[in-house]
């Protein structure tokens, strides 16, 4: 809202002042694109080791969390640093098929703290399918996942990934 307001307030006194190619406009439209531009603290990337599978076949895959900020990242956590994980599985009919929070697959309290310093990444593997039911990947077809990472009161999503499972 800041930088609209800013912007207005330029254009206006620029059209006023007959000044609208002002060094202190090209500030101003430079400011507003670094703000565009400006990267989240934290990246969250999903993984499947292969793409395609056979319905019923485990298929490994893990999550990476990036911090991509200048400056160290504490997260807090309860039970595991993917605590605050959660997929999003689509089925090929294009129903959501995920039903709970990744966390519930943690059954031990231990809080923690994950540091992570400017461009490191924390990788851990996970269960693709945790959040549903068995019978819901029993289908073939192909299944649209996305990993969700929370912190402070924000999501992180990962680019969505496909896997096709095929009859035995």
């Amino acid at each position: 809202m800041y930088a609209l307001r800013t912007m207005v307030f330029s254009m206006l006194l620029g059209i006023i002042c007959g000044v609208l190619h002002s060094p202190y406009l090209a500030e101003v439209n430079a400011m507003q694109e670094e703000q565009r531009n400006a990267k989240e603290p934290l990246a969250c990337r999903l993984v499947l080791d292969k793409a395609e599978a056979t319905v019923g076949a485990l298929v490994s895959a893990h999550v990476e969390i990036s911090n991509t900020s200048p400056v160290p990242i504490e997260i807090a956590y309860v039970s595991h640093p993917f605590s605050l994980l959660d997929l999003r599985v689509v089925d090929p009919k294009g129903r959501v098929i995920s039903k709970r929070s990744y966390a519930t697959i943690f059954s031990t309290i231990d809080e923690g703290t994950l540091i992570l310093n400017p461009g490191q990444v924390y990788k851990h593997t996970v269960d693709i399918t945790a959040t549903s039911d068995a019978q819901d990947w029993l289908s073939p077809g192909t299944y649209t996942i996305r990993a969700e990472y929370r912190y402070e009161n924000k999501r992180y999503h990962s680019p969505e990934v496909t896997l096709k499972l095929t009859e035995k």
